[in-house]
C-alpha cells in the first residue's frame, strides 16, 4: 500500500458550493448543433514512411472490444494491398463534466502493425471479423485474378493480435472461393454470406465456421434453411449483421453494375435457432432506404446505414426492437457522399473511414468522421430520428462552481464523519461496528505516501490490514486535502472485484480518520516476497499482474502508481494490485473536487510522457510501469539499478530503455527473445506504439522460467 510523500501545495482559495440533495439545480439545455453529431478527425499516422490506410477501397475494417479499429488489404491506386493497420483512440485532455458525449476531442492515431508468419496475399473486397483476440480474414480477389475474376483462395487467415503471428488454416470441405460477400460474427460462429464465386457468378449460400474451434478442430457448415422455406435472391455488395440469435440481410446488388435497376430494398431475417427465413414486410410498403455498397454497423439494437451506390449520401437506421427505418434529417455537418467505405463502432460511437466519392476518386483528405449515436432519439411514431438536447456549456471559468451545486461532492471541506457518510451511501460497507478497536496494533506496520498501515481484527477473528491518514482531520487545510485524496483511492478500490486486485473489506473511522479495511497480506510486497521465495515462479506472478492490470482498464480505471511496493502477495503466491493513490475511474456516480496535492510516484517506473508534464496517468502509463515490473520480477534486478534519480530522469525522457540482462534474457532463447521485445514494446517512447494490458497477459502466458533459459537456437 506504499507510495513516495509529496510536499502538499496551498489549497484554493475557492469553496465550492454545496446544496442540499433535495434541492437539485438543473442545468439549462438546448438543441445541439448538428455537429455535434457528427465530428472530423484527421487520420495521424504513427509513421508516415509506411504510408496510410486511407486512400484505398475493397478493405476490410473492423473494431475490437478493446476498443482498436483494424484495417486490413483494399485497393490503393489501383494497387492491392496486404497490409494491417491498427486505429487507436485517446483523448487531447480530460473534456470535463457535462462533455462526456463530444467526440471532439477525440485522437485517430494509425499503426502500421509489423506481422510475422503466413499472412494473407495481396486482395480485395474480402472480410474480417475480430474474436478471441484475432483478426480473421477471408476471401477477396487476389491481385492477379482482377482480369478474370476467379477467385481461388478459401483458405482461414488468422492472425494473433498480442503476437502479431498470422496462420494460415486450409479447412475443407469449405466454402467456395468467393469475393464481394458479406460476413459477421454470430456469437462465436464466423458466418458467410452471397458474393462472387467462378466467372464471377453470384450466389446466396450461407456457411459458418465456430471460432472457438480455429486451434482444435475447425470445421465449415453450410447452413441449410427448413425444407420448403425461401431464401434471399443471389447478390453481392449487400450487408449481414447478427443480433442475438438473429441474422439481418439487406442492400445489395444482383447484376455486375452496381446501379439502383440491380439493387435490392426488401431485408431478410434468419434465425439460427429455427433455421427459417423471413422477408421482413413494412407497414405501407416502405423499404430500404439505402443502394448497395453501403457502410453498415451494428449499435445496441439499431443498425446504422451510411452511403452506397445511388442514394450515396443517404443515412438511416433500422431499430431492431421496433423494425423500422428512421431515416437522418437533412444535416449540414455530415461526411460527403461516398461508397465503398466502412463504418466501425466502439462503445456509443460509429467511425465512417475511406471511401470514393466517384468512379475515379478516393476522398481527398485523411478525415476520419465520428457519429456519437447517444446523442440520438427514435421518436415514437415518427419516421426521423432527432437530436437530444445537451447541457448547454457553461463559460470554464464558472463552470467549476455551477457543478459543485448539482453534483455529490466530496470536498477537502468535509470532515472525516461528512466523509464516511457519503462513501458508506455510494456503495462502500462501513465496519465500524466490526472493528475491536482493542485489537489493533499500536504502532503503525509500514507507512505510505499519504497513510499509515495497522494490523486490526474484526470481531469474527479475521486480521484486516487498515490504511488511514497520518494527519489528523481538521489540523490543516493540507489534512483534509490528503483527506480527500484516501477518500477517492477508497471509492476506485471499493469498485474493483478480481481475484489479483486486494479486495477492499470495507471503511471505518479510526483515531478520527478515515480508514480503509483489507484482508492482512502476510507475504508483504512483491519485491520482499521475491527476495524471501526466489524460486517463486516469476513467469507466473507477471502473468496474474497483467491480468490484474488488464481488470483495471476494462473497468475504465487507471491504477496510476504501479510498483512492487504496491503489490502486495498472498498465502497462495497470487499478487494483488492495491494502492490505488492515483488512480482515476472513467465513470463513477460519487464526484470529486479537484485539489492541487497529488501523490508522488517513483521515477523508475514512471512513463516519459508523464514525466514530462504532457499527460496525466493513462492506461498506457500503466503499461510503461508493467514492463518495469515484469524486468524486476524476471531479473531481480532494479530498473536503471545504481543509477541515481537524476539521470534516471533525464534517461527515461530521452526514451534510453534499460540494457538487456543477459543472464536473465538470454539472446537467441526464442523465448528469452520474445519476452525481451515484448518488454520494450511496453517501453515505447510513443505511448499509442504500447500493446494492451491483454496483450501483455497472453503473450506472458507462454512463458516459462524453463523456455527462458533454454539453449541458445
Amino acid at each position: 500500500m506504499g507510495s513516495n510523500t509529496s510536499t502538499p501545495t496551498s489549497p484554493p482559495t475557492s469553496t465550492p458550493i454545496t446544496l442540499p440533495t433535495s434541492t437539485p439545480i438543473e442545468l439549462p439545455t438546448s438543441p445541439p448543433p448538428d455537429n455535434l453529431l457528427w465530428s472530423e478527425h484527421t487520420l495521424e499516422i504513427t509513421a508516415p514512411a509506411c504510408g496510410s490506410p486511407h486512400a484505398r477501397t475493397g478493405h476490410s475494417v473492423v473494431s475490437s472490444e478493446t476498443g482498436e479499429i483494424f484495417i486490413f488489404g483494399g485497393s490503393e491506386r489501383g494497387k492491392c494491398r496486404n497490409d494491417t493497420w491498427v486505429i487507436s483512440l485517446s483523448k487531447d485532455s480530460d473534456p470535463g463534466p457535462g462533455s462526456k458525449d463530444d467526440l471532439k476531442d477525440t485522437r485517430l492515431m494509425a499503426s502500421l502493425l509489423e506481422t510475422t508468419g503466413e499472412a494473407p496475399s495481396p486482395r480485395v473486397w474480402h472480410q474480417s471479423v475480430v474474436a478471441k483476440g484475432r483478426l480473421i480474414v477471408w476471401g477477396g480477389l487476389l491481385s492477379n485474378e482482377r482480369s478474370s475474376h476467379t477467385p481461388t483462395d478459401n483458405s482461414i487467415y488468422s492472425l494473433s493480435i498480442a503476437t502479431r503471428h498470422w496462420t494460415k488454416l486450409d479447412i475443407q470441405p469449405a466454402p467456395s472461393a468467393r469475393y464481394d460477400h458479406a460476413a459477421c460474427l454470430c456469437g462465436s460462429k464466423f458466418i458467410v454470406f452471397g458474393g462472387r464465386v467462378g466467372d464471377g457468378q453470384i450466389v446466396n449460400d450461407m456457411w459458418s465456421l465456430d471460432v472457438d474451434l480455429l486451434e482444435i478442430n475447425p470445421k465449415w457448415e453450410q447452413t441449410e434453411s427448413v425444407a420448403g422455406g425461401t431464401s434471399p435472391p443471389r447478390r453481392v455488395r449487400n450487408a449481414i449483421v447478427a443480433y442475438g440469435s438473429q441474422l439481418y440481410i439487406f442492400v445489395g446488388s444482383q447484376v455486375d453494375c452496381l446501379v439502383d435497376l440491380g439493387s435490392f430494398t426488401a431485408v431478410w431475417r434468419f434465425d439460427m435457432t429455427t433455421q427459417v427465413w423471413a422477408n421482413i414486410i413494412f407497414p405501407g410498403g416502405s423499404a430500404v432506404p439505402a443502394g448497395p455498397d453501403s457502410g453498415v454497423q451494428l449499435i445496441e439494437d439499431a443498425i446504422y446505414v451510411f452511403g452506397g451506390y445511388g442514394n450515396n449520401r443517404i443515412s438511416c437506421v433500422f431499430k431492431i426492437s421496433e423494425q423500422k427505418w428512421y431515416q437522418f434529417p437533412e444535416l449540414y455537418h455530415r461526411p460527403s457522399a461516398r461508397y465503398g467505405h466502412a463504418l466501425s463502432a466502439i462503445g456509443g460511437r460509429m467511425f465512417l473511414v475511406t471511401g470514393l466519392e466517384n468512379e475515379k476518386y478516393f476522398v481527398a483528405s485523411m478525415t476520419v468522421h465520428g457519429l456519437n449515436t447517444d446523442l440520438i432519439n427514435f421518436p415514437k411514431g415518427g419516421s426521423e430520428i432527432t437530436i437530444k438536447p445537451t447541457p448547454m456549456d457553461p463559460p470554464r471559468l464558472a463552470r467549476d462552481s455551477m457543478i459543485a451545486t448539482t453534483l455529490d461532492t466530496i470536498t477537502g471541506a468535509m470532515s472525516a464523519t461528512e466523509i464516511m457518510r457519503h462513501l458508506v451511501a455510494h456503495g462502500c460497507r462501513d465496519l465500524s461496528t466490526e472493528l475491536d478497536v482493542s485489537h489493533v496494533s499500536e504502532y503503525p506496520v509500514s507507512q505510505g505516501g499519504s497513510g499509515d498501515v495497522y494490523i486490526a481484527t474484526l470481531s469474527n477473528g479475521d486480521r484486516k490490514g487498515l490504511k488511514c491518514i497520518r494527519m489528523l482531520v481538521g489540523s490543516t487545510d493540507e489534512g483534509r486535502k490528503f483527506l480527500k485524496h484516501a477518500a477517492h483511492e477508497l471509492y476506485v478500490w471499493s469498485k474493483c472485484k478480481h481475484p489479483s486486485i486486494l479486495e477492499l473489506s470495507g471503511v471505518t473511522i479510526f483515531r478520527d480518520q478515515v480508514a480503509m479495511v483489507s484482508p492482512w497480506v502476510e507475504n508483504g510486497h512483491l519485491r520482499w516476497f521475491l527476495s524471501q521465495h526466489p524460486q517463486a515462479n516469476r513467469c507466473a506472478l507477471c502473468i496474474r499482474i497483467a491480468d490484474g492490470v488488464d481488470y483495471l482498464h476494462k473497468n475504465g480505471t487507471v491504477h496510476g502508481d504501479l510498483k512492487p511496493e504496491n503489490i502486495l502477495v498472498g498465502k497462495d503466491h497470487v499478487p494483488k494490485l492495491t494502492d490505488f493513490g492515483n488512480a482515476v475511474l472513467s465513470e463513477y456516480t460519487l464526484q470529486f473536487t479537484h485539489s492541487n496535492t497529488s501523490q508522488g510516484m517513483t521515477m523508475r517506473w514512471t512513463a516519459p510522457e508523464i514525466l514530462s508534464e504532457e499527460t496525466k496517468t493513462t492506461q498506457a502509463g500503466d503499461v510503461y510501469a508493467l514492463g518495469m515490473i515484469i524486468f524486476e520480477v524476471i531479473t531481480g534486478a532494479l530498473p536503471y539499478v545504481g543509477v541515481k534519480d537524476a539521470v534516471i530522469m533525464r534517461r527515461i525522457i530521452a526514451g534510453i530503455i534499460p540494457s538487456r540482462p543477459e543472464t536473465h534474457v538470454p539472446s537467441g532463447v526464442e523465448q528469452a527473445d520474445r519476452l525481451w521485445s515484448l518488454i520494450t514494446r511496453c517501453w515505447a517512447f510513443n505511448p499509442l506504439e504500447r500493446p494492451k494490458a491483454w496483450e501483455v497477459k497472453n503473450i506472458m502466458d507462454e512463458m516459462t522460467p524453463e523456455g527462458l533459459l533454454a539453449n541458445r537456437s
